[in-house]
């Protein structure tokens, strides 16, 4: 399937919207938005679009053939994560903890 076909299939975007740069689009692209990437996902399922995921996460259903993967190009992104606490002048150790190491071990660019 070409870029222009997919294009123009209902897009299941969710909260990541990575189809503007897998369609090389500054285009605004139609389809029902999602907040949450499971629930893109099920409106694929349900036979409601074409929706843009890890592989990991649908692994099962292509392999079950509830789901098939419509375009061999693929898109490599690198994931953004973000380490977050609620701000409380209690000490909590195990949360200091984790937060600590991560600090520690925390590898940029």
């Amino acid at each position: 399937m070409s870029l222009k076909q997919l294009k123009g299939m209902p897009l299941l975007h969710n909260s990541h919207n990575h189809w503007q740069r897998f369609l090389n689009t500054a285009d605004k692209l139609s389809g029902a938005v999602f907040n949450q990437t499971a629930l893109s996902l099920d409106a694929a399922l349900a036979g409601q679009g074409v929706a843009i995921t890890c592989q990991a996460f649908v692994q099962a259903d292509l392999s079950a053939g509830r789901l098939v993967q419509v375009s061999k190009l693929d898109l490599t992104v690198e994931p953004d994560y973000y380490l977050i606490r609620k701000r409380t002048s209690v000490s909590r150790p195990a949360v200091d903890a984790v937060w600590e190491w991560f600090i520690e071990n925390l590898v940029i660019g």
